[in-house]
């Protein structure tokens, strides 16, 4: 039996492909993060004379564990049909438990996230924008990756709405009436926030006094920062049990840094 547990990566893969084919492709998704490992024990099975009862111990992160109790029973049937069943040993049970993990606090992520708690304290922001942006540094200190992206998605669509309520008073003081209409109609009433976003970013073309007036003379390195964030947002928000990569939450907070750290040193 030491063979099956030998080849404990192979029956995962195949454990996870089968369950694909069945249409169980979250669980499949979730099943990444997991490690399993063979139990043969000394009860017998009541299944064949003189045969003992194995079970299949499958450790997840602790998020994950109540997900996958849920789908214990289908789990255990495809182990089912998956096990090399002999005269010695017959699949009893699966047992989900928690996997135990080292500690994956980054070093230069967690500096990322109190510096931009520094930043807020420091700068004028309102206080909902502020409260996702903690919400997010909160999640991602403590690995929670999904959650932390979500709440900067928030304070990212935040940031958009009052930036388009500031240009608004902007085009109010200059008296552009028609600036005003055309600006309402492209980006107030556009379907999606991709669209806000490409069409603000043409008016912006035109009037480049608007950003500079509040510090971001880049206009670039803010419509980008919007755009990535929409991306993320389409790619995660939708309950298809995507992992968000550790790499991916550092490269954007280190944009939402880089643009406040902008505004916030300002002349």
């Amino acid at each position: 039996m030491d063979k099956m547990n030998s080849n404990t990566e192979v029956f995962l893969d195949t454990l996870r492909s089968k369950l694909e084919n069945e249409g169980e492709y979250v669980t499949a998704d979730l099943l990444k993060q997991a490690t399993i490992k063979f139990v043969f024990t000394s009860s017998y099975s009541f299944k064949k004379w003189d045969q003992f009862k194995a079970t299949l111990d499958i450790r997840v992160p602790i998020d994950l564990l109540c997900l996958l109790e849920y789908k214990k029973d289908k789990i255990y049937s495809c182990c089912l049909e998956l096990f090399e069943q002999n005269e010695d040993y017959y699949l009893a049970d699966v047992k989900i438990s928690i996997l135990l993990e080292k500690c994956q606090n980054d070093e230069d992520l967690v500096e990322i996230c109190l510096e931009l708690l520094e930043i807020m304290n420091e700068v004028h922001m309102d206080s909902i924008t502020k409260k996702y942006f903690y919400e997010s540094c909160l999640c991602a200190v403590n690995n929670k990756n999904l959650p932390a992206l979500t709440m900067l998605s928030c304070a990212a669509e935040r940031l958009f709405m009052l930036l388009c309520e500031a240009y608004l008073v902007y085009l109010e003081d200059q008296g552009s009436e028609k600036g005003q209409i055309e600006f309402v109609n492209k980006v107030l009433k556009a379907v999606s926030f991709n669209d806000k976003i490409v069409n603000f970013q043409e008016i912006i073309d035109q009037d480049k006094s608007f950003l500079k007036g509040i510090g971001l003379d880049n206009k670039y390195l803010l419509f980008n920062f919007f755009t990535i964030i929409n991306e993320v947002k389409s790619e995660y928000g939708y309950p298809r049990g995507l992992t968000v990569e550790r790499d991916e939450l550092r490269n954007i907070l280190k944009n939402v840094l880089l643009i406040l750290n902008q505004v916030h040193s300002r002349p």
